[in-house]
């Protein structure tokens, strides 16, 4: 199995993956750009995790608990959660600035 380096997710990976779920031939581009978008979905999924560990070691060490060492599934599900719900508020904002006409007009602005 190919592991996950500093460059993100391999390449093949994400491309055996897509072709698992989409019927029809992936480009190239379309491979690369999925495999951004999960790197980068990943890499904060990590980055938030850590820190609401230590956020919550901060609580357990002054009710004099000890140290959580591991990450668990609640953790990365309470992130994840929130990850998902900024992407979808994010979508939600994105889409109710365009219409047909702001395209349009926003076309003819850029030419």
């Amino acid at each position: 199995m190919e592991k996950m380096g500093k460059e993100g997710l391999p390449y093949h990976t994400v491309k055996r993956l897509l072709k698992q779920y989409v019927k029809r031939d992936v480009t190239q581009d379309g491979v690369i750009y999925v495999k951004r978008v999960l790197d980068d979905l990943l890499q904060q999924l990590c980055e938030e995790s850590e820190r609401e560990l230590k956020e919550i070691n901060v609580v357990r060490k002054e009710a004099n608990l000890r140290e959580i060492k591991r990450i668990g599934q609640s953790i990365f599900k309470n992130v994840l959660q929130r990850v998902l719900k900024q992407i979808t508020d994010f979508k939600h904002e994105e889409r109710g600035q365009h219409n047909r006409e702001t395209l349009f007009s926003q076309a003819i602005e850029v030419t």
